[in-house]
């Protein structure tokens, strides 16, 4: 409800669509000028605009800890830099609100529906990252820093407008003094060697185990019995969060970002967990009734 009121949560979302689809926007903007296509803004305009894109996208593609690998770029370079094309366009348009996201949106259905196969590729690169030879649910680090992640806190609280809320406020202040502190001398986690290890085979047995998990959820229903089609059921249904999980991620944003595969591991270790259970149980049925043909 606050939202609705809150120019910046208005704009959040149709600035990163725009941002994150900005190579795949540019060429669509390219190919409208070239055949002339009837779009409800100026070709000079879009014109400096296109060019303005392409610019900022050939200085943001430079590896990098904002670099995006699956992207080729850097949409942070293209939505937060002080001079980024996001801010130009909210100068033209004159902090209009409304026509910003106009333009946002328009562009980014306009994209999908002229260059639906380049849209779709862009989604299933993003799917790959997470359903890959090691799941990136899991961290089998040695070591945890954890001094980045109070450095960005105080980097996040200091944005925007955030500091003029929180100076404000003497409890706020002290937070921030001490997280600050932390953010120089925090100590680290270390992962003992069990975890670590328990971690790597979580990682590397995701996929076989939804691959194996698919085959008796098929024998299940076919050969060997309602019980086993119940628990293939429900293992599939779990394994099925993950996969919606990163088809919303890989539509709107990238799930290079760490914390939209990290958030899933509660789900990720359930599934593997049923999975496993579902395979015992199946390996024990077929021992008790060996006239089955095996699977």
């Amino acid at each position: 409800m606050l939202s609705r009121h809150d120019d910046f949560a208005r704009i959040f979302l149709p600035t990163t669509l725009f941002v994150i689809h900005a190579d795949v926007i540019r060429d669509q903007m390219a190919d409208d000028l070239k055949l002339g296509a009837e779009i409800p803004y100026s070709r000079e305009w879009l014109s400096r605009v296109q060019a303005e894109l392409t610019e900022e996208i050939t200085k943001s593609a430079v590896p990098g800890s904002e670099y995006y690998p699956s992207l080729g770029f850097s949409p942070d370079h293209l939505m937060y830099r002080e001079a980024s094309i996001a801010s130009r366009l909210d100068q033209d348009l004159q902090s209009d609100t409304a026509a910003l996201t106009g333009f946002y949106r328009f562009y980014y259905w306009r994209t999908w529906r002229h260059r639906p196969l380049a849209m779709a590729k862009k989604v299933v690169r993003q799917m790959a990252l997470f359903y890959a030879p090691l799941c990136p649910a899991y961290d089998p680090s040695k070591v945890m820093l954890l001094t980045d992640k109070y450095r960005l806190g105080v980097a996040s609280l200091n944005s925007y407008a955030y500091p003029g809320v929180w100076q404000k406020y003497r409890p706020a202040v002290e937070f921030m003094s001490r997280t600050d502190s932390l953010a120089h001398d925090a100590p680290s986690i270390a992962q003992p060697k069990v975890l670590r290890r328990a971690l790597s085979f979580l990682a590397r047995a995701y996929l076989p185990l939804l691959f194996v998990t698919l085959v008796l959820a098929v024998a299940a229903f076919f050969h060997l019995g309602r019980p086993l089609g119940w628990l293939a059921a429900l293992t599939l249904f779990v394994f099925s969060y993950n996969a919606a999980a990163c088809f919303e991620v890989a539509i709107i944003h990238s799930l290079e970002v760490v914390r939209y595969t990290l958030v899933q591991i509660y789900f990720t270790l359930l599934a593997e967990c049923l999975a496993l259970w579902l395979l015992v149980e199946s390996l024990f049925q077929k021992r008790e009734r060996p006239g089955i043909s095996a699977v």
